[in-house]
């Protein structure tokens, strides 16, 4: 039965030329054939569309719009989808062939309200050279102790890990247009908040690929901090109404101490808005993630003189490496 479940695949795309043709083979070559890939083309100024239109498989539902955003593209897609099961997949990222078969063929002993995560690799140029790294939210667990767990340890399950029932994601709602970073993290808060439980498949295998040149996730500046701080608070908000014990309260307490960290002192008002009420123990336990020119000068400092200061030796590192590179 669960070879007929049908899953949706959701793709949104940007100038994404020099990888959408791999993502979308990494699709149809799924062993579990019964699927549909729906791409939203989102205003791309590259080949993106040519290319994804190349594709003469009639399980491929390709779709424009005008430059809206990820979000808004996800959520296009999502109004198409007929499937059973979503599975998101940036235009950039890829599946092991048979990450939809190891899922699916999960559901028939588990409750269609858990979702389900597996494990994923990070890569930069090819899959062939990867890093795996386990974490405390590679396993079974509660719904809240996800969410403690990945804002206090700052881990994450990328979006193509997942695959979500329907059901789940109607609850759930659609993605906030307004976030931009992080927009995966406060959605799936949400999608987890709905669920009985999540349930980790071992054998399940997608790929995230790191370090694309003006990606969203690497951009700095006001509207990321702004993006941040929105999606980190939305998150926080699920959290609490799924659990408002000190543990919850703790997890959030230093998820704010390590963004305001991360903001000062480029962003100094939003850092300083992230800071008030939180505790001095977040900060101290934030800044142990901190370089050590940072956790040195800390207890001397205090934490904004000391961020500056790292700042600064990392400012200073850059200058050195790259007169360094000019030398004959």
């Amino acid at each position: 039965m669960s070879n007929l479940a049908l899953v949706s695949v959701i793709m949104p795309a940007f100038n994404a030329a020099p990888w959408i043709a791999a993502a979308i083979a990494s699709v149809l070559n799924q062993s579990h054939r019964n699927l549909e890939l729906l791409i939203v083309d989102d205003g791309s100024q590259d080949q993106t569309h040519q290319i994804a239109q190349s594709f003469s498989d009639p399980r491929v539902r390709l779709f424009s719009q005008s430059k809206q955003g990820a979000a808004a593209a996800r959520n296009r897609a999502m109004s198409e989808a007929k499937g059973d099961f979503f599975q998101f997949l940036d235009a950039d990222d890829l599946l092991n062939a048979d990450k939809l078969a190891v899922q699916v063929s999960c559901v028939p002993w588990i409750s269609r309200d858990n979702l389900l995560s597996g494990r994923w690799r990070r890569f930069v140029d090819t899959p062939e050279t990867f890093l795996e790294i386990p974490d405390s939210l590679w396993q079974d667990m509660e719904p809240h102790v996800f969410l403690q767990r990945s804002l206090r340890h700052n881990q994450m399950m990328h979006p193509a890990a997942w695959l979500v029932p329907r059901e789940l994601a109607i609850l759930a709602g659609e993605w906030d247009p307004r976030i931009t970073v992080n927009d995966d993290g406060e959605y799936f808060a949400r999608v987890v908040s709905h669920a009985r439980g999540i349930h980790f498949v071992d054998s399940s295998i997608s790929w995230y690929r790191s370090n694309i040149v003006g990606s969203l996730s690497g951009r700095q500046g006001p509207e990321s901090a702004a993006s941040q701080a929105l999606a980190l608070g939305q998150i926080a908000k699920t959290l609490v109404g799924l659990d408002c014990s000190e543990e919850s309260l703790t997890a959030i307490a230093i998820a704010r101490a390590r963004l305001s960290l991360s903001l000062w002192p480029d962003q100094k008002d939003l850092s300083l808005a992230l800071a008030t009420d939180t505790p001095e123990a977040a900060f101290t336990t934030a800044g142990k993630e901190r370089p050590r020119a940072y956790q040195f000068t800390a207890p001397l400092l205090g934490w904004r003189n000391a961020r500056t200061f790292e700042q600064s030796v990392s400012n200073l590192r850059k200058r050195l490496l790259s007169y360094s590179a000019q030398d004959p």
